[in-house]
């Protein structure tokens, strides 16, 4: 499970969220039963889940997924082919992969740099160096210093959020300029889940197509936000989002989504 990081959210402060918790999974944040039920409400994505003129695609692909990042509305992804232990780059659209080639000796690949830089090697050493743009990789020389752009994961207006404080009445809290705001009640995120829970737990924010979303961590559930509402959309981890694209993780397979021009 790519999105599935450490979980340090603590007992007391999930607890404080869910209403009638007595105990939980010491991995998990949430009780088995509230993660259930988040699971049973979630809807499976469809080809109407995000709107018109946005051409959802299924990507069942043989590989072991490592990352995805968006530059100048191109979709990236890294990943190990089926028995392969060399690292490849593809640029991902309407469902099909369209590898990106670079030197023999790449085994390992990371973004650096705004993720607009492949920093490529072997056995922990890099060796080579690439810009990428558009669908090629151009070899340039090790950037002198690094070059640190948004985060990954960023609402519309390129800010960060964070699980609203127990006992805030915030589900949900933009993060600006180190101040938190909410954009999400207790209330809300109750609506949300027929109850289950009041606040938003190991939380991510992403946006697109002209929407803010929210992915829950555990047990892997991704919300709609609109206003001081919101609704849970599916199962899954959004691996990346911009304006025009999305990667979403659900149920062992691959959901791309994407606007698609006007005509």
């Amino acid at each position: 499970m790519a999105r599935a990081g450490a979980l340090i959210a603590s007992t007391l402060i999930a607890c404080a969220a869910i209403a009638g918790c007595t105990e939980t999974s010491p991995r998990s944040p949430l009780p088995s039963p509230v993660e259930a039920k988040l699971i049973a409400l979630a809807p499976v994505i469809e080809k109407s889940s995000f709107g018109p003129r946005v051409k959802v695609s299924t990507l069942r692909q043989p590989w072991l997924f490592s990352e995805a990042r968006i530059v100048d509305e191109t979709l990236y992804v890294t990943y190990y082919p089926q028995n392969s232990d060399r690292q490849q780059i593809a640029v991902l659209s309407r469902g099909v992969l369209h590898p990106i080639v670079l030197g023999q000796d790449s085994w390992a690949l990371s973004f650096r740099n705004d993720n607009r830089v492949i920093a490529a090697g072997n056995s922990g050493t890099i060796i080579d160096w690439y810009l990428i743009r558009g669908d090629r990789a151009i070899a340039i020389s090790r950037p002198a210093s690094p070059m640190y752009g948004i985060p990954h994961h960023v609402l519309a207006d390129g800010d960060t959020c964070a699980a609203g404080v127990a006992g805030s009445g915030s589900a949900l809290d933009d993060i600006r300029l180190h101040r938190r705001v909410s954009i999400l009640s207790e209330a809300a995120m109750s609506r949300a889940t027929d109850g289950a829970l009041s606040q938003a737990v190991e939380v991510s924010c992403d946006h697109f197509n002209g929407k803010n979303y929210a992915t829950m961590d555990v047990p892997g559930v991704i919300f709609r936000l609109d206003g001081d509402s919101a609704s849970l959309v599916s199962r899954g981890w959004i691996e990346a989002a911009s304006d025009r694209h999305m990667l979403i993780e659900s149920d062992k397979v691959f959901i791309e989504a994407e606007v698609l021009a006007p005509r």
